[in-house]
């Protein structure tokens, strides 16, 4: 876009659309942002050479978004499961859709949605390799976990060791 007095407001010259993935998160909607943007530079550098672009004015209302704080990322379970579940894919990978678990933070990487219903916040399932949380509308079953001070890892081999159970609950700040 050609600048203007305004904070990104001035004329479009190229613009180029992508989809968000279902699978998408922050992370590789960025990675594959950054490659589309740089043909769409290259492409609007030959353009201006050329004198072939048109300027397009921007319409519609302004908003502008704040920098993310590592605490944007707290989870908060009253949400619905689809919500929980794009929540911690925008998140993903900074700074992080956290809660807390037996007193220590944890970071929730990946997950999927479930329609059935559960206690908001409480453990509803957990077998060898599944741990599904209620949410205010629906389960969310953790497919991918980083406990505080840990690499990144499955659930399975988060559950390995661990005496985790139904009825236990996550929380929004640490418990004891």
């Amino acid at each position: 876009m050609l600048m203007d007095e305004g904070m990104d407001t001035g004329p479009v010259l190229l613009q180029a659309e992508t989809a968000i993935e279902e699978s998408d998160t922050a992370g590789s909607l960025s990675q594959r942002l950054s490659k589309i943007g740089a043909g769409v530079l290259i492409q609007t550098l030959k353009g201006i050479e050329q004198g072939s672009l048109k300027p397009v004015p921007q319409s519609g209302d302004v908003s502008y978004a704040s920098l993310l704080k590592k605490n944007d990322g707290l989870i908060s379970w009253s949400k619905t499961a689809r919500e929980l579940y794009n929540f911690i894919r925008g998140m993903n990978p900074w700074p992080g859709a956290y809660s807390f678990l037996e007193g220590k933070r944890v970071k929730i990487l990946r997950a999927k949605v479930s329609d059935a219903a559960g206690k908001t916040a409480v453990i509803n399932k957990v077998t060898k390799d599944e741990l599904a949380v209620g949410t205010g509308k629906g389960l969310i079953s953790i497919l991918e976990i980083q406990p505080e001070g840990k690499p990144p890892m499955t659930i399975k081999a988060f559950l390995q060791g661990r005496n985790i159970q139904e009825g236990m609950r996550f929380y929004e700040h640490p418990v004891d």
